[in-house]
């Protein structure tokens, strides 16, 4: 037909083999481009917190990034690292899997805490002890609240944590951002003699008062934990202390109910 032209062959052929480029490029950017590191990342983070050696080493082989930092065009993309994931669910094994492919042990999640953090609070101590063996980030590092891994201990009641960590060489005096050292968050939870115990076994101070002028006397008798007010007692935590409203551990304890209340009562009123 007069109305129509066919392109010459030589176009025909440069169409053809474009066609061909874009194929064998696209496909090599999707195999092994960020598209692909992305997903074997974040495949990652999940065995990680499963603690799934033999996928973590799959996707690892894949192409995964250990620290969660997916390269991109120009910027980068951040998942959470795998090593914050198992660490928090005490898997140990992975933990020590991720360090020795590279993972750096310094890390932080949103709120600034570290593997170690998550680690002490994960009543794990392979955990823990690879995460402290594996060095590369402070023992007395602080999250966004000024915590220490001691204090996230601590505050799990988690008695063999606090005592690894201060063996480490963690501050048993630290303070977080209101004041509040590691006795003052042990000692505010109902089992958390045990921790409590350790610290004062570590020469800790026990009258150390947070920012309000609260004490961990103060603290444990408002949280009813009776065996850490007698522990404290008998440490040499000083009944007559007040705080900033001119409170003593008796007024904190004046709330509660119960045969346990009473006898805390009763002891810090023959302790002032």
């Amino acid at each position: 037909m007069s109305g129509s032209t066919k392109p010459p062959v030589g176009i025909k052929v440069f169409i053809i083999i474009a066609v061909v480029v874009v194929f064998i490029v696209g496909g090599r950017y999707l195999s092994s481009g960020p598209a692909r590191v992305q997903t074997a990342t974040l495949a990652l983070l999940d065995a990680a917190g499963r603690g799934d050696l033999a996928d973590i080493t799959r996707q690892i082989e894949a192409g995964a990034k250990v620290d969660g930092i997916i390269p991109g065009a120009g910027n980068e993309t951040e998942v959470s690292p795998p090593l914050l994931a198992a660490a928090s669910a005490g898997k140990a094994e992975a933990v020590s899997m991720l360090l020795r492919h590279g993972a750096k042990a310094d890390v932080r999640s949103g709120t600034k805490e570290t593997a170690l953090m998550l680690a002490a609070r994960s009543g794990n101590a392979p955990t823990l002890r690879a995460l402290i063996d594996a060095g590369g980030i402070g023992v007395d590092e602080t999250d966004a609240d000024g915590r220490t891994a001691l204090m996230h201990a601590a505050a799990s009641g988690w008695g063999e944590g606090v005592r690894m960590l201060v063996a480490a060489g963690a501050a048993v005096n630290a303070k977080d951002v209101v004041g509040r050292t590691p006795l003052s968050h042990a000692v505010s939870q109902a089992n958390g003699i045990e921790a409590a115990t350790v610290l004062i076994a570590a020469w800790c101070d026990v009258n150390l008062a947070d920012a309000q002028g609260v004490t961990p006397l103060m603290h444990a008798s408002d949280s009813g934990a009776i065996a850490s007010v007698f522990a404290l007692l008998n440490a040499g935590a000083d009944a007559s202390i007040v705080d900033q409203q001119g409170r003593l551990a008796s007024d904190w304890a004046a709330s509660r109910e119960g045969t346990d209340a009473d006898l805390i009562r009763t002891a810090l009123a023959q302790a002032q």
